[in-house]
């Protein structure tokens, strides 16, 4: 019976309600280490919930997203890293905290150095460039979110292992960082706000191999009809970076033509 075991609970979003809810809950449980001024929880609630939802015009927020932005006021009152601390959250500590955008690209920050410490095992270090290098592929050169399936990932990162990109996208669910959706076979940033972060990080040369990349496959969407080869300044440009990327063979055979077709006119001209 291979279901018998799998058991899934479906989060709702939450509305202003649920989550006035949740911080009265945090002053009613009596062992918990967290207190919320009692005569600012409705003030607090509600900013809280403005800083979630952002610019959005909507009346839910995700879960996931008040977790983080909760343990963020925890630590902003207390600087516990062992969270074991007493906290009073309070309107003052509030305001010193920006929205959900700015609470994630922190909380990116800090996920990344903990799945690189995580990853690293005996003489296997794991830096957390190597991460990031990782992100990159989930986030488009412009700084959006970019869906994108596990092989296509590991085609993309040719110099990485297999198993190092599995067990970091795993690490990444696991923290809500990406999310996956099943009927797609698809991950993608759970934030765009976390797109912006990840291509502040990017090298020179990831941002370079990103345009190469982009360059060929526009040119190979083209119809071959009206496809035309690419010019010598452009082959200049490419070739660079052609070993550091998986091309499929249709893109193989448009370097290969062009690269022929601007030797051709080379040689017309030294005969002129």
């Amino acid at each position: 019976v291979p279901q018998l075991l799998r058991k899934k609970l479906r989060v709702e979003p939450m509305n202003l309600d649920k989550v006035t809810d949740v911080i009265k809950g945090i002053n009613n449980f009596q062992l918990s280490n967290v207190s919320i001024k009692a005569d600012e929880i409705e003030p607090i609630t509600q900013g809280i919930f403005d800083r979630i939802k952002g610019k959005k015009k909507t009346l839910t927020i995700q879960l996931p997203y008040l977790q983080v932005f909760l343990d963020k006021l925890y630590m902003e009152t207390t600087h516990d890293e062992s969270r074991r601390a007493d906290a009073l959250i309070t309107m003052e500590v509030l305001n010193r905290i920006g929205d959900i955008g700015d609470v994630l690209r922190n909380f990116l920050e800090e996920q990344v150095k903990g799945i690189s410490n995580k990853l690293s095992t005996g003489n296997n270090n794991v830096s957390a460039e190597t991460i990031w290098k990782i992100l990159s592929p989930f986030c488009t050169l412009e700084g959006t979110k970019e869906p994108i399936s596990k092989k296509e990932l590991a085609d993309r990162l040719p110099g990485i292992d297999t198993k190092l990109i599995d067990e970091a996208v795993e690490a990444f669910v696991n923290s809500r960082i990406l999310n996956y959706s099943e009927n797609a076979n698809l991950y993608e940033l759970a934030h765009d706000s976390l797109a912006l972060r990840i291509a502040e990080k990017r090298s020179d040369e990831e941002i370079a191999l990103l345009e190469v990349r982009r360059l060929i496959k526009n040119q190979v969407a083209i119809k071959q009809e009206a496809r035309e080869t690419f010019t010598e300044r452009q082959i200049n440009f490419l070739e660079p970076f052609l070993g550091k990327l998986k091309l499929d063979q249709e893109e193989k055979d448009l370097i290969e033509e062009s690269k022929k077709a601007v030797t051709k006119k080379k040689n017309k001209r030294k005969r002129r």
